[in-house]
């Protein structure tokens, strides 16, 4: 569909039905303050044809105006009454400015308050089309009245300057078409500023109680996640003890069911850790310890957790760190919360037999950090979501491969708040690389 398809089809949402019947009532005041002045002035003599605009557009216009209000009332063909009246609103002004003088009537200025109503009440898409419609309809009468297909009406102020007969009489009138027009625009204007400002007061309200029901949540989050460290490190605590032998020997399928419970136990505390940190950092309570870190440390303690994870999977780690030492000033734990999530994430993704390196690099004061797999691979069209909290490549519940879907939200918004730049590069069946780069990297021999 074209984009002025979209726009178009855009009026049919309950967003904008809501404003399109604030053109009905616009639509009403329009028409008969039209039909009172072609009377009056006809009346005075100022005026031929008056009959033909109170008798034929006036209430061609009322119809197709009846009819957007039953359309909308009733939920039926409103895209279709909606280009119905708004081309009865065309014709109607259109006929005004023929048979008040064609290009030299007065009227015309009405063409500009109906298109910023329009603008006011519609869309992008909307306005030009309206617009559009309103310069062929003018251009149509143009071509007919030089033809001499229609008659040439003089506008009776143009009758007035020439004759020299410029009295108060006229200025009255003048006055009146003046203020008939501001009114219009005032009325309308008015009336869809109020709308606008109601829903702005209860979009405010509804902002309020969102506020407040994500403090509740965050709350609960932050309580509900401290209540469930304290069991599942009371579950790891107790498996350690009976993997020591402990409370009497423990034989080989005993200590695979220990080690299978102790790494469940591991990966629920992880998912945890990262539902609170990403509470942590969304509401503003995670604050920063800057100190200075070895690189070459910290790479040796993320070696042995990814040991630990692995267990005994066919999968070979491998870290690279340059020989010298090198320093970092961050925060410890935000950085080596990343990289584990990184390196929990390429485990889980790659298959037995497969391979995980970790590597830095040093250029300049800047250190690279990366974490590269051999694992399936993020289609390129996916990888723009895989920063959102709770998105996973594979949602369904059939899917492969466990977690929540947080370790990589938690990535971004951590390495957010250490001024850090992540990036990732990937391709389906070869592997991913994920890799950190911060500033304030410094070398000790």
């Amino acid at each position: 569909m074209s984009w002025l398809g979209k726009q178009i089809e855009e009026l049919n949402t309950p967003y904008y039905r809501e404003k399109l019947a604030w053109g009905v009532p616009s639509g009403y005041i329009l028409t008969i303050g039209l039909a009172v002045l072609a009377l009056l002035f006809g009346h005075v003599g100022l005026l031929e044809n008056v009959w033909s605009m109170v008798l034929i557009l006036a209430p061609i216009k009322l119809f197709t105006n009846t009819l957007m209000w039953w359309s909308l009332r009733k939920d039926r063909f409103v895209l279709s009454v909606a280009v119905l009246n708004q081309t009865a609103d065309v014709g109607l002004i259109t006929g005004m400015i023929y048979f008040t003088g064609g290009p030299t009537s007065p009227v015309i200025s009405v063409y500009y308050v109906v298109l910023a109503l329009i603008a006011m009440l519609t869309n992008v898409g909307a306005t030009i089309l309206t617009g559009a419609l309103m310069l062929v309809a003018y251009s149509t009468m143009l071509v007919l009245i030089h033809s001499g297909v229609l008659k040439f009406y003089p506008t009776f102020l143009q009758t007035v300057y020439e004759e020299g007969e410029f009295t108060w009489f006229f200025v009255v009138i003048d006055i009146l078409k003046v203020g008939f027009l501001l009114a219009i625009m005032v009325v309308a204007s008015s009336a869809i500023l109020k709308k606008v400002q109601e829903q702005q007061e209860a979009l405010q309200l509804k902002n309020r109680e969102l506020e407040e029901a994500n403090q509740l949540k965050s709350q609960f989050v932050a309580n509900i996640t401290h209540e469930l460290r304290t069991p599942i490190h009371g579950v790891l605590g107790l498996t350690e003890m009976l993997d020591d032998e402990i409370y009497g020997s423990v034989n080989q399928r005993q200590k695979k069911a220990l080690d299978g419970i102790k790494t469940s136990a591991e990966g629920l505390l992880h998912m945890v850790d990262d539902l609170l940190s990403l509470e942590r950092v969304n509401s503003g309570h995670l604050s920063m310890r800057i100190s200075v870190v070895p690189l070459q440390k910290l790479i040796e303690e993320l070696m042995a957790f990814g040991l630990g994870i692995r267990g005994k999977r066919d999968i070979s780690i491998e870290a690279h760190c340059p020989p010298s030492l090198v320093l970092m000033a961050t925060d410890k734990s935000l950085l080596h919360h990343i990289l584990t999530n990184l390196l929990a994430n390429a485990l889980k993704f790659t298959p037995d037999g497969g391979r995980v390196v970790i590597r830095v690099e040093r250029e300049g004061t800047f250190a690279k950090i990366s974490v590269s797999d051999t694992g399936i691979g993020i289609p390129e069209e996916k990888i723009h979501t895989i920063w959102e909290p709770f998105r996973q490549i594979d949602g369904t519940a059939s899917r492969s491969y466990g977690g929540a879907g947080l370790g990589l939200a938690v990535v971004a918004r951590l390495a957010k708040l250490l001024k850090a730049d992540v990036s990732v590069a990937s391709k389906v069946g070869v592997g991913t690389t994920f890799c950190v780069t911060l500033d304030g990297c410094t070398v000790s021999d």
